[in-house]
């Protein structure tokens, strides 16, 4: 069962140590408000997704590296909730864990979930945050 839900991503890197403990497949996710240099009249242009996918395709992709996990990273993982939580649930089941950096505090998120059904989803399948 596939989901409607489209990932945006700006850029990713298949295995790095930096972005937490362990091997991980970094993904920075593009936002609408990601903006990237100003044109000659000086007019903020909004930067266009690199990369659109599913998450049951993105997480095919993370699972045939050697990775102990994934993160997530800004522009703001929580703005793509519902998309991100069906691949961080598939990441899971896969044994793997799923981190994620975000602007916002976990308070605010708990918050955000008691109406947000993507971002209460992101949470129960994110282990580090």
């Amino acid at each position: 069962m596939g989901s409607d839900h489209m990932i945006k991503i700006a850029t990713y890197i298949a295995r790095t140590y930096v972005e937490g403990p362990g091997v991980r497949y970094a993904i920075w996710l593009h936002s609408a408000s990601d903006r990237i240099r100003s044109d000659e009249q000086g007019q903020d242009q909004t930067t266009r997704s690199l990369l659109e996918v599913t998450p049951e395709t993105l997480a095919q992709e993370v699972l045939q590296e050697k990775v102990v996990g994934v993160t997530l990273l800004g522009g703001e993982p929580f703005k793509q909730a519902l998309g991100l939580a069906d691949f961080a649930r598939l990441i899971q089941d896969s044994g793997l864990t799923v981190m994620i950096y975000s602007a916002f505090g976990l308070g605010h998120l708990r918050s955000l979930a008691l109406e947000d059904r993507g971002v209460r989803l992101l949470l129960t399948h994110t282990d580090i945050l």
